[in-house]
């Protein structure tokens, strides 16, 4: 039988550096990311993320700014985001081709779904959705988003969820982070069911989605579906600077037909017991890894 999973990190998965001083470290935008960190994850955060399997977090991002006098870090992401996302044609081919965007943002590739089988994987590529890895990015393209930059660094999230959600055990401790930026340009595009991960391939424990579409309005589609079983399923609007955070090997996700451009990334935070080869932070690296159960990726 085979198993599905989403396209989210390595199959062979990379470990980024988690040592020595960031490149980012005293900048206004590692001051904002850790800020911000710090009212994401609150104790009740953790509280209603372990009981329910998810939590949702809005206006944390919006209320502290880059810098004195600075933009909200959610403009700041959302500005870095939408000047990747537009470093090409795509929207244009996008706009024009109901078939669907041919051309990835330059730094970009297609998000494609991975298939895991026994004896093989196979990676189905999807139309209209593309992605980037920030810790795959040479230090030179890096340099020029330097918001996404300092939140690839930063571990105030990863602390304070190993604080106020303490693992069972030392090797369950979560121990680095992978950030992936996402551009979806509509046209029906979207996440079947899946679950992202599955504890024994990668090793990925939490899922923190972070949406940054200021327009966003009902019937431009695009919204999360979590199900916390046995509760119902939960529709989460993918609106301007909400985080929502769930389990990755256990929480059962779907992202609804978008129609309408659609700005997210996705912070994954991976145990300590999460195989993988030790690499600097500004080693290549390429995308897709095995989950367990469902068809699709993030969102």
């Amino acid at each position: 039988s085979s198993s599905s999973s989403s396209s989210s990190a390595p199959a062979e998965h990379v470990v980024p550096r988690t040592y020595g001083t960031p490149s980012t470290a005293g900048t206004a935008e590692a001051a904002a990311v850790a800020a911000a960190a710090e009212r994401v994850v609150l104790p009740e955060v953790c509280e209603h993320l372990i009981r329910h399997g998810y939590a949702v977090v809005d206006g944390a991002l919006d209320g502290v700014t880059v810098g004195e006098g600075g933009a909200s870090l959610s403009e700041t992401l959302r500005r870095e985001l939408d000047r990747l996302a537009s470093s090409s044609d795509a929207d244009a081919d996008a706009d024009a081709s109901s078939a669907g965007s041919s051309r990835a943002p330059d730094g970009m590739k297609r998000n494609a779904t991975v298939l895991v089988q026994k004896d093989r994987v196979v990676e189905l590529e999807k139309a209209n959705i593309f992605e980037a890895e920030v810790h795959a990015m040479k230090d030179e393209m890096a340099s020029r988003f330097p918001a996404f930059r300092a939140l690839r660094e930063d571990r105030t999230f990863l602390t304070l969820l190993n604080a106020h959600a303490p693992p069972r055990t030392r090797a369950e401790d979560l121990h680095h982070q992978v950030v992936k930026l996402q551009v979806n340009f509509g046209m029906g595009a979207c996440f079947p069911l899946h679950f992202d991960s599955a504890a024994e391939l990668d090793g990925r424990r939490v899922t923190a989605l972070t949406y940054l579409n200021p327009g966003w309005k009902e019937g431009d589609g695009g919204e999360l579906v979590v199900y916390p079983f046995p509760s119902p399923p939960v529709k989460i609007e993918p609106r301007m600077g909400r985080v929502v955070l769930f389990s990755a090997a256990n929480m059962l996700h779907r992202v609804l037909p978008s129609k309408a451009r659609r700005l997210c990334f996705t912070q994954w935070f991976f145990a300590r017991s999460a195989g993988g080869s030790s690499v600097s932070s500004s080693a290549a690296g390429s995308s897709g890894s095995a989950a367990n159960g469902g068809v699709g990726g993030d969102g």
